[in-house]
C-alpha cells in the first residue's frame, strides 16, 4: 500500500554557521541550535559524520549524534542547515533544488535545500533514480514516477512476464530502463571453481567470451512512451544500468557472472579457495602472487563483472574493455543503496573453523569480523592436519570476497573500503599507497599461514601505522586519465598515541570544496571518526 508520510516535530532546529575555509585541507564541524516552543535554545555537541554526498554546489552530510538527520548546503559548504530524519539513508540523489534521500523502505525529499522533507513509502524500495526533476522508485511489480517531491505519484506496470524484482533503474530523455531479475534456485557458487554445474559452465564460457548463453533470471527492459509500452532489450543479463550523454550502460549484477569474472581473474585465488574448500591446507605464500599491488589507475577503474554499452537505446548491445570510470561511481552507488535484507546474511561460524571458512562475520569498521582459533601448522616433522569435508556452500559475499584482492584486503583495513571516488566534471578519490597495501598483503599471507585457510581479517585491528602514508587524496581534471594529490590533512598527534591510524571511509566532490569522511579504532576497540573539507 502506497502511504505518504509527514514530518512534522515540535522542535525547530538552525545550523551554527561555519568559519570561512581558508585553501587547502580543515577540519569539517557541524552543530545545530534546538529551538522548543520558543522557551529556551541548546547548543548541542559536534555532530557525528555518516557518510557525505555532493553533486554541485549541494553537500549532504548524513549524521547520527546528537540525533539522526541531515546537514545541507547548498552553497558549497558556507551555510548550513539541519533537519531530523529517523531514518537510516544509504544514499543521496540530487537533480537541481530537488534532494532524495533513500531508505530500505522510504525516500525523503527536500525542494528548499534541506529544511523541510516529505516521505513516502513504508515497502521495500528495490531501485531508485533521480532524474529531470523526476523521482522514480521501484517496488512490489510497479514503478512509482513523482514530478512533485513525493506529494504524489503515477504509478506503471511494466508489461514484463512473470514474478519479478527491480535492480536497477536509469532515465535517458525520454527513455526509462529497468532490469530485473527472477526468483530462481541457482547452483551454489562454489561450482565455480570446478565448473560442476550448468549454470557454472554458462557463466564460466559467457565471461570467457565463449558462448552467448546467459545464466536465465534478467533482462534489461525499456519504454519510450513514458511506460505506456514495455520492450525487452536484446540485453536478458541481471545488471546494474546507468545512462550517461546518450549511451546505456550496463553491468552483470547476476552473482555467478560476477563470481566467474574474480575466479578468471584470480585462478590462483580459486585454485587455493577450491583446495580449502576440500580440506586441504593453503599454502599462504603461495597467495602472494595474487595481491601484487595493481597501480593506482587500476584500482580505481576496478569492475570486476562484465560490462556492455548500446549506442541505440537498448536495440543492441556491445561488451566493453574499457569503461568510464564515472561507471564505477555510479555501481559503487547503486550497490551501497541496496536494501540490507537483499544481502547475503554470513551463518554462525563453527569454533573450530579459521577465517577463510563460510559463515565468517563481516569486517565492518571495527575489523573484528575474523577470530583465531581455526587450524594452525602442524608440528615439525607432521602431516598438515586434514578438517573433514562439509558442504560446498559459501555466502555470496563471503566467496566474493575471498576471491577479489581488493574486498578481501579491505578486511584486513579494519573492514573499510580501499578506494572511493565521487564527482562529474571534475573527479576526487582516494586510494592505498603501495606501502599500505603491501603492509596489507602481509597481515593477510600471516593470518592465512596461521589458520592454514585464506582468511578474512585479522585477530586484531590490522595495521596501527603507515611511516609513508597509508593513502592518497586525488583529483583529475581529465577524467581519470591522469591523478593529482590533495594535501593530506595533518591529524591530531594523540591519534597516534591512540593506536588509530586514520582512513578514508567517504569522499563527495562539490563544485567550490570536497569533502572526505575518515575512520578508525583505538587500542580499546572505541570507533572514531573525521571529516576535513579542502575549499577550492
Amino acid at each position: 500500500m502506497v502511504s505518504l508520510i509527514a514530518l512534522a516535530a515540535c522542535a525547530s532546529y538552525r545550523a551554527l554557521p561555519l568559519e570561512t575555509a581558508a585553501p587547502g585541507p580543515s577540519p569539517l564541524t557541524l552543530r545545530y541550535e534546538q529551538k522548543r516552543m520558543n522557551l529556551f535554545a541548546s547548543t548541542r555537541e559536534d555532530a557525528q559524520i555518516e557518510a557525505v554526498f555532493a553533486s554541485d554546489t549541494t553537500i549532504a552530510a548524513l549524521v547520527s549524534r546528537p540525533r539522526d538527520g541531515v546537514f545541507v548546503s547548498t552553497d558549497g559548504g558556507s551555510d548550513w542547515t539541519f533537519a531530523p530524519i529517523d531514518d537510516r539513508l544509504s544514499d543521496m540523489m540530487f537533480d537541481g533544488p530537488l534532494i532524495v534521500g533513500r531508505a530500505a523502505a522510504h525516500l525523503h525529499c527536500s525542494k528548499d535545500g534541506g529544511k523541510t522533507w516529505r516521505s513516502w513509502g513504508g515497502f521495500p524500495i528495490e531501485a531508485a533514480a533521480v532524474v529531470g526533476s523526476a523521482i522514480y522508485a521501484a517496488a512490489g511489480g510497479h514503478l512509482y514516477v513523482s514530478q512533485d517531491c513525493a506529494q504524489s505519484w503515477k504509478t506503471l506496470t511494466p508489461q514484463i512476464p512473470g514474478t519479478w524484482r527491480a535492480r536497477s533503474i536509469a532515465v535517458d530523455r525520454q527513455s526509462i530502463y529497468i532490469s530485473v531479475r527472477a526468483t530462481r534456485e541457482t547452483a551454489p557458487l562454489t561450482t565455480l571453481l570446478d565448473g560442476s554445474s550448468d549454470a557454472a559452465q554458462t557463466a564460466l564460457s559467457f565471461v570467457d567470451g565463449r558462448g552467448s548463453r546467459r545464466p536465465a533470471g534478467g533482462d534489461v527492459w525499456v519504454t519510450h512512451d513514458g511506460g505506456a509500452l514495455w520492450q525487452r532489450t536484446s540485453l536478458a543479463l541481471d545488471a546494474w544500468v546507468f545512462a550517461q550523454g546518450g549511451e546505456i550502460w550496463a553491468v552483470a549484477a547476476d552473482p555467478m557472472i560476477e563470481g566467474a569474472a574474480l575466479v578468471r581473474r584470480a585462478p590462483l585465488l580459486a585454485a587455493a579457495l577450491d583446495g580449502q574448500l576440500q580440506g586441504a591446507r593453503v599454502d599462504a605464500n603461495a597467495l602472494r602472487a595474487s595481491f601484487t599491488f595493481p597501480g593506482r589507475d587500476r584500482l580505481l577503474r576496478a569492475i570486476a563483472a562484465p560490462a556492455f554499452r548500446s549506442l541505440d537505446e537498448g536495440v543492441t548491445w556491445a561488451r566493453m574493455d574499457s569503461t568510464p570510470i564515472t561507471l564505477r561511481t555510479a555501481l559503487e552507488r547503486q550497490r551501497a543503496a541496496q536494501p540490507a535484507m537483499e544481502r547475503a546474511s554470513e551463518t554462525p561460524r563453527r569454533s573450530d573453523r579459521g577465517g577463510g571458512r563460510a559463515g565468517g562475520a563481516p569486517g565492518g569498521e571495527g575489523g573484528r569480523g575474523g577470530r583465531r582459533g581455526g587450524r594452525r601448522a602442524a608440528p615439525s616433522g607432521q602431516p598438515p592436519q586434514q578438517v573433514q569435508r562439509g558442504p560446498r556452500t559459501v555466502p555470496p559475499e563471503t566467496f566474493f570476497t575471498l576471491l577479489d584482492p581488493l574486498r578481501l584486503l579491505a578486511r584486513f583495513n579494519s573492514g573499510r573500503a580501499l578506494t572511493g571516488i565521487a564527482g562529474d566534471k571534475v573527479l576526487h578519490a582516494y586510494a592505498p599507497t603501495e606501502q599500505f597495501w603491501n603492509s596489507l598483503v602481509d597481515a593477510m599471507i600471516a593470518e592465512s599461514d596461521a589458520e592454514g585457510e585464506i582468511a578474512l581479517s585479522p585477530g586484531g585491528r590490522g595495521p596501527v601505522s603507515a611511516p609513508d602514508g597509508a593513502f592518497e587524496i586525488l583529483f583529475s581534471t581529465d577524467g581519470g586519465a591522469s591523478w593529482s594529490e590533495l594535501t593530506p590533512p595533518r591529524f591530531d598527534a594523540s591519534l597516534l598515541e591512540r593506536g588509530i591510524l586514520p582512513y578514508p571511509v567517504g569522499i563527495a566532490a562539490a563544485s567550490q570544496q570536497d569533502v572526505v569522511l575518515f575512520a578508525g579504532i583505538d587500542r580499546s576497540g572505541q570507533g572514531w571518526r573525521d571529516t576535513w573539507r579542502w575549499a577550492r
